[in-house]
């Protein structure tokens, strides 16, 4: 039973971790072939105001306040069958269409983003209520081909690259803040 259940925990763990097609493939053939999608949406989130913010926050507050926003953005994603793919700093990248192949991969990535800006706008408010400062956020999302694969062998890292990935970060950068800015 005891080994049963550790075996259940990590594969809850790798579950949390990685999209569930890289899981099984790595528990049958030890790695995980490269995967093209030719039609994939990309979810870039950026928190405009960070440094500021952070530099007046205490180490503790700071997480707490990005794991919140982040744990936030994570259940929206999910709900649209988007995979969180990683977050860094003050940037979140979700993608729609890369683990299945969806034909409305990009109405679930604007779904998405607009869900994320209503999560902050309540967010704003409890904020200011409580006279803390609070994130506001510039979204951006391209749709295109990407290539999938996992990195490293201590410890794994699921991404996605591409042109793709690259014009949505883009897409983010010259976005407005509290706006979603989607490619044509």
């Amino acid at each position: 039973k005891e080994l049963k259940d550790s075996f259940k925990k990590t594969d809850d763990i790798l579950h949390s971790v990685l999209p569930k097609y890289i899981v099984e493939e790595l528990k049958l053939k030890g790695k995980v072939k490269p995967k093209s999608v030719s039609s994939a949406s990309i979810l870039f989130c950026d928190l405009v105001g960070f440094t500021n913010i952070a530099s007046k926050l205490s180490p503790e507050d700071l997480l707490h306040e990005l794991d919140e926003c982040y744990s936030h953005f994570d259940r929206i994603v999910a709900m649209k069958g988007l995979e969180k793919i990683k977050t860094i700093g003050d940037s979140y990248m979700a993608a729609s269409g890369i683990t299945e192949s969806k034909r409305l991969h990009a109405v679930d990535a604007v779904i998405s983003a607009l869900k994320i800006q209503e999560f902050l706008r309540k967010y704003q408010k409890s904020q200011k209520r409580k006279g803390l400062p609070s994130w506001k956020v510039r979204i951006g999302i391209h749709c295109g081909p990407v290539v999938c694969g996992v990195l490293g062998e201590q410890r794994f890292n699921f991404d996605i690259w591409g042109d793709t990935v690259n014009i949505a970060q883009r897409m983010e950068a010259n976005g407005e803040e509290d706006k979603v800015n989607v490619s044509h």
